[in-house]
């Protein structure tokens, strides 16, 4: 009798739900039982595995940059999708979701163009391969051999009391360490960069720095800092003696002697450099990253009663996935900030779970009635046992509900189960 009941049900079932509950053990361990399954990082596709279609519906307004897996930057051209890689590993990192941005820089791989001032520098054009395979990047050597301050620079229209990342793609030359800094509408600070070890160097000031190695001797160097005033603010990238240099130090150099650069930006409102936007004569925005499954594909496989997500992901702050009616009311969302992953859900716009842990780039969260759970990074489950699961029709990926708050991340892979897992489950899914 027992046996007549549930294959009744699961004759009514959708396809998703009927294998979600069916399913057996196989390679793919837990995830077998998944009524949808998105291998980001594996199959560098949009497709979900359970369905073999693609539930998806992806825009962006704009072209795009990601770093290929031959460690490359490459243009990935209107509301195509973004599969990025680690520039020197060539790891396969997922989907690249992040918000919009504006390189300010003008003219940022043409170091020679008028738009940028020159002090005690010469730029030789195109002299090597640049990190995206072009051959564009430019030299910047010493004018002469005296003892001088050795820079190039741009104004920039600059907000006070707001964040400035400031970055740029550097080589060593004869000249082995780069220096980023500015001066008006910021406090005097700067940041070197040590190009033969890939090492921050001294700096001052409050901000922060970053130099991510890329192939062939090539980094990125990024400072960020909070401005002080309002008006023309002086972006400079200075040409060092050593990693301990103080700001825009003069030093000895024979002509000729320099370093390679390429794609310069600067990005307001910013703690972190994006990925890299390429300018003409005017500023360039990047528009953000949409991500979502609505409509039958969103039914094909949801549960409204109960379910369970899992999700592998990095970003810097936002949202991991959201499921909502697509308004702030019904919802539930997971997010990370630098330092927890956070579930929450809204029932008819209560707030009926609050739960968090410390931020892994696995989680997992499990909803029914009453029965809510997370686990982070193989941490134990932390429960909340008075919750009732929102009508939802709308999953949105590395974004929020109204397509605002990107991750500014990868998403490797985002899976679903129709039922409720167990705790244990959901540590073994972080684990």
């Amino acid at each position: 009798m027992a046996a007549n009941l549930n294959t009744g049900l699961n004759s009514g079932l959708n396809p998703g739900l009927r294998q979600s509950i069916s399913g057996g053990v196989d390679s793919l361990g837990l995830f077998r039982l998944a009524s949808l399954d998105l291998r980001f990082a594996d199959k560098k596709t949009l497709a979900d595995r359970v369905s073999g279609s693609n539930l998806i519906t992806f825009s962006r307004a704009s072209a795009g940059t990601y770093v290929d897996s031959d460690g490359l930057v490459k243009t990935a051209a209107i509301d195509v999708a973004r599969f990025d890689h680690g520039p020197v590993t060539g790891e396969s990192l997922g989907l690249l979701i992040e918000e919009n941005r504006t390189n300010r820089l003008l003219r940022n791989a043409a170091f020679s163009n008028t738009l940028w001032e020159k002090v005690n520098i010469s730029v030789l054009d195109d002299q090597i391969v640049a990190p995206n395979g072009a051959a564009e990047a430019d030299k910047l050597t010493a004018a002469n051999t005296a003892n001088e301050v050795r820079h190039i620079r741009q104004d920039s229209s600059i907000t006070s009391g707001k964040n400035y990342t400031q970055s740029v793609f550097a080589k060593a030359g004869e000249v082995t360490v780069l220096q980023i800094a500015s001066s008006s509408r910021f406090t005097i600070e700067f940041q070197n960069f040590d190009l033969s070890t890939g090492q921050l160097g001294s700096f001052s000031g409050s901000g922060n720095a970053t130099i991510e190695a890329y192939p062939n001797g090539w980094y990125r160097c990024s400072m960020t800092r909070s401005s002080i005033g309002t008006g023309q603010g002086r972006m400079l990238f200075a040409l060092v003696e050593s990693a301990t240099s103080t700001r825009v130090e003069s030093f000895q150099a024979d002509a000729g002697d320099g370093l390679y650069l390429w794609g310069a930006q600067l990005e307001k409102d910013s703690t972190f450099p994006s990925s890299f936007i390429a300018t003409a004569a005017s500023a360039v925005t990047r528009s953000p990253d949409i991500a979502s499954i609505e409509g039958t594909d969103f039914s094909s496989w949801y549960n409204q009663s109960e379910g369970t997500i899992f999700a592998n992901s990095s970003g810097k702050s936002g949202k991991i996935v959201v499921i909502s009616d697509g308004t702030d009311s019904n919802k539930h969302e997971l997010s990370n900030t630098s330092t927890d992953v956070t579930l929450s859900q809204k029932n008819s716009g209560s707030s009926q779970v609050s739960l968090s842990q410390s931020l892994s780039s696995k989680s997992a969260f499990a909803y029914a009635a009453d029965d809510y759970g997370l686990s982070v990074g193989g941490a134990a489950a932390i429960r909340d046992t008075s919750a009732t699961p929102p009508t939802v029709n709308k999953m949105s990926i590395g974004c929020q509900y109204d397509d605002s708050l990107q991750l500014n991340g990868h998403i490797k892979r985002l899976a679903y189960f129709s039922t409720r897992r167990t705790d244990a489950e959901l540590v073994k899914m972080t684990s």
